[in-house]
């Protein structure tokens, strides 16, 4: 099954979910802003790229931090269900936006979930490309790939700009090795 079939059912099974899975995923996604989860992830690396055995770490860190929770047993293993379901959620999302977006902020906290578990990607694009710490290219491919804007020359005259800083760029950076290698040749 193909991951565009796979959307599309996703897409067209939007039912009513019941209270407690509304519940358990907004645990997980509060779990995932905590501070301290979101310094373990990026020590493990990014949530869709986790190997297993850093997803079964995960796992047992969002343990340490329900323990406290006063909730059966029960719904803690349902919690686990939930983490896993929506950690593939990021990945398929990943899968789609991996050639738009560099992954060198956190992207977790960007998410806007939807009450059954999936990721609006129209309010995701739209949080990313706000963020001041995403770098201009990517916010710039975001912006236009989902259609967040009608300023399309604003984005062209922005694009331009940017080529040119980066042409200047790689003309200074080009001149500074050519510089040291005229000194190496005179030492």
């Amino acid at each position: 099954m193909s991951l565009k079939s796979v959307t599309k059912k996703r897409e067209y099974t939007r039912e009513v979910q019941p209270l407690e899975l509304m519940c358990l995923r907004e645990t997980v996604i509060r779990i995932f802003n905590r501070t301290d989860v979101k310094k373990f992830l990026h020590k493990l690396g990014c949530l869709f790229r986790l190997p297993h055995r850093h997803l079964d770490c995960l796992k047992k860190r969002v343990n340490e931090l329900t323990s406290t929770l006063p909730i059966p047993a029960s719904m803690k293993y349902s919690l686990m269900d939930v983490l896993r379901s929506m950690a593939i959620e990021v990945f398929h999302w990943y899968i789609k936006q991996r050639c738009l977006i560099s992954y060198d902020f956190d992207v977790l906290s960007s998410f806007h979930w939807r009450s059954d578990g999936t990721i609006d990607e129209l309010k995701t694009a739209q949080a990313l490309v706000r963020r001041q710490d995403a770098d201009a290219v990517s916010r710039f491919k975001i912006e236009l790939c989902h259609s967040l804007t009608n300023d399309f020359e604003r984005i062209i005259e922005e694009s331009a700009n940017m080529s040119m800083r980066l042409w200047d760029y790689d003309r200074h950076a080009s001149l500074r090795a050519r510089q040291r290698g005229c000194i190496s040749l005179l030492r």
